[in-house]
């Protein structure tokens, strides 16, 4: 009976997953059961429209849908991008592309959204 209990335990963990395995998502790495809100504002950092040639850096943020009740979705994705154009001391991002994958066993997540975008001062 305890073997049968501690199959389903661990039946349970597989299925909620284990956190994203990256850094730059807006989902805790490690394991956790609840599911991650949506990504607190980062109010620093201006999106803009076109940015200065050859000028920033290139940065990207993961929304990742780690759990099947969760859904990765663009603004997560972009909330993140500019929470790494802040880390790295940037004022404005310019967002370049968002795209969506499936299931993606590198980054551990059902889903992602991905948004690469230009930081600069």
């Amino acid at each position: 009976m305890a073997r049968f209990f501690v199959g389903v335990f661990l039946l349970s963990l597989g299925l909620a997953g284990c956190g994203a395995q990256v850094l730059n998502t807006d989902k805790p790495t490690g394991v956790y059961l609840g599911g991650a809100g949506a990504e607190s504002q980062v109010s620093n950092v201006e999106l803009v429209e076109t940015s200065p040639p050859n000028a920033g850096v290139k940065v990207e943020g993961i929304s990742c849908a780690n759990k099947m009740w969760e859904k990765a979705t663009e603004a997560n994705a972009i909330e993140v991008a500019k929470r790494e154009a802040a880390k790295l001391g940037y004022s404005k991002l310019r967002i370049a592309s968002v795209e969506t994958s499936g299931t993606t066993l590198a980054y551990n997540c059902w889903s992602i959204v991905v948004a690469t975008g230009i930081a600069f001062n």
